[in-house]
């Protein structure tokens, strides 16, 4: 088995060697949940762990190397197709923690829009993503271009606050996600700018937990 990736970024090899993972164990640890399951892998895995581990059919959450922030940038096969899909996704995130806190926010404007958290999260991390909706245009001369910041402020007022951001230009149907984990005094926000004078659509959500 050969892994392939654009750098720099985790390394997943760790999972071939220590955990006697099967494809679809493997599968949902680095697809980022971004995409769906395959049927075929959801298959192969339960004819796999019932010749190996009878009785134990549930596919493991294996652990695997992170990068602090986690970053995610480029086209969408899911979240970016509709609003309620966009809703979905942010939904899942941060599952089982505790002091969850979700902010979203859908904006049709040439002038953008943005959505914050509340000031000043105390020992607090957060999910910060941006979607340029997929706008299906049959005229040639159709753009879609929008311009996102996902942010922090670190401080405990407008004075000497520092600020950390991360630009995307998203295209037709791109996304841009960072996760942070900052503390103590931190508030995240995104904001979006549409280039061009086409009104465009984007989605914005914050989801925050505890640490």
């Amino acid at each position: 088995m050969a892994m392939l990736g654009r750098g720099p970024g985790p390394d997943y090899s760790a999972l071939l060697a220590d955990n006697q993972a099967t494809p679809l164990e493997l599968y949902m640890a680095v697809r980022g949940d971004e995409r769906p399951v395959p049927a075929d892998l959801e298959l192969a895995h339960a004819w796999e762990v019932e010749r190996s581990r009878p009785g134990d059919t549930a596919p493991r959450r294996l652990a695997v190397p992170t990068l602090d922030p986690q970053f995610a940038y480029g086209p969408s096969d899911y979240t970016c197709l509709s609003w309620s899909n966009f809703q979905q996704y942010m939904s899942t995130r941060f599952p089982n923690d505790s002091g969850r806190d979700l902010t979203l926010a859908s904006s049709t404007a040439v002038s953008g829009g943005n959505v914050w958290t509340d000031p000043y999260q105390y020992d607090s991390k957060a999910d910060l993503v941006a979607c340029n909706y997929m706008t299906i245009s049959n005229d040639p001369g159709y753009t879609d271009l929008i311009i996102a910041n996902v942010c922090y402020w670190d401080g405990p007022g407008p004075a000497g606050i520092e600020v950390g951001c991360l630009e995307g230009d998203l295209h037709n149907g791109w996304y841009v996600r960072e996760i942070y984990s900052r503390s103590p005094g931190t508030r995240y926000y995104i904001t979006v700018d549409p280039v061009g004078a086409t009104p465009l659509q984007s989605f914005m959500g914050i989801l925050k937990a505890n640490l």
